[in-house]
């Protein structure tokens, strides 16, 4: 049944009330079928004498609504609050292992035996002056340890322990430039630091005679490589000579060989070895005090201020192969 013929319906049953006295006698009396259409309005009918109960679900579609109340019907509404989140989910299954990725760029290389400023100490390059200098520097570079001289002598010193026995060494190479001199500072007779006073051997035995002291130097003729071994032209700051003072080696040019066989053959703790064992120990007795990179060889020598070496290797007795040492920044 339409709206238009509910309210009929209803009309009809208010009238019949009021012309029977009851609303049974009006349903008999009158129906829908007897009620023109359009004959009720809604002026008709009380306000708010229609509730909910009085329509039957479902009896009035979306059509018979008017348009705006059809639009407010569709219309979406608002989007509600956040509902409380819900549990975790089971985990799931391991997906398969990806396709490796392509190598990245090689790193910097490392290399264990490059002194750098940061590491000179802890290698034994450290920095050597004499009493007399005056500012000079020693500064590491990817071109090398580089020494300037100011004033008197200046240098860096190598990995090799003071006190060393002179047969320890066997050879030393290096790669320069501006005429780095190595210099070998040696006692062949005596304990080190100890004053040279001459006498013979009751004397020296009485505490008198201290021992004997030399150093001797391998200078470049120009830039390049250096090696110091047997064959080397050297100089020595001072003759080497017998505990009676004998001289054994003048000083001056000769070779390294000749050096530590004349402190073999009698400069050295025995006078007059017999044997070559006796020859071995005065070379095991002889000690290095330093070993050092300089620029020049004396206070009174000034034929450079500045020199740079790039690399070294340092041969030591019993070792397989020499140690070789390269510099950074």
């Amino acid at each position: 049944m339409s709206t238009k013929n509910l309210r009929v319906v209803l009309v009809a049953a208010v009238v019949a009330v009021l012309l029977s006295g009851s609303a049974a006698t009006a349903a008999r009396l009158i129906t829908g079928s007897q009620i023109k259409n359009s004959s009720i309005t809604g002026a008709d009918i009380k306000n708010g004498s229609l509730t909910g109960s009085d329509i039957k679900s479902r009896s009035i579609p979306l059509g018979d609504l008017s348009r705006g109340t059809q639009n407010l019907i569709r219309a979406k509404g608002g989007a509600g609050a956040t509902g409380p989140a819900g549990p975790a989910g089971p985990q799931g299954a391991r997906g398969a292992t990806g396709a490796q990725g392509p190598a990245g760029p090689a790193g910097a290389s490392f290399d264990p035996k490059k002194v750098t400023s940061q590491t000179a100490q802890l290698f034994g390059f450290t920095p050597w002056y004499d009493t007399t200098d005056d500012g000079s520097t020693i500064s590491f570079s990817d071109a090398g340890v580089k020494i300037d001289a100011k004033t008197g002598v200046a240098g860096v010193r190598l990995p090799i322990a003071r006190g060393t026995s002179l047969s320890t060494l066997k050879e030393v190479k290096y790669t320069q430039t501006g005429k780095a001199v190595l210099g070998v500072e040696i006692y062949y007779r005596g304990g080190l630091f100890e004053n040279s006073t001459g006498g013979d051997e009751a004397t020296r035995r009485a505490g008198n005679y201290r021992g004997d002291y030399t150093t001797v130097y391998i200078t470049p003729s120009g830039d390049g490589d250096v090696t110091l071994n047997d064959a080397a032209a050297v100089t020595t700051t001072s003759a080497i000579r017998k505990g009676d003072g004998t001289e054994v080696l003048p000083a001056g040019a000769t070779t390294w060989g000749a050096v530590k066989t004349a402190i073999a053959d009698g400069a050295g703790v025995n006078p007059a070895p017999a044997d070559a064992q006796a020859k071995k120990a005065n070379l095991d007795a002889a000690l290095i005090l330093d070993a050092t990179f300089r620029t020049i060889s004396s206070a009174t020598d000034t034929t450079a201020s500045s020199a740079t070496v790039s690399k070294v290797s340092i041969l030591l007795r019993n070792a397989e192969k020499a140690v070789e040492y390269a510099f950074g920044s």
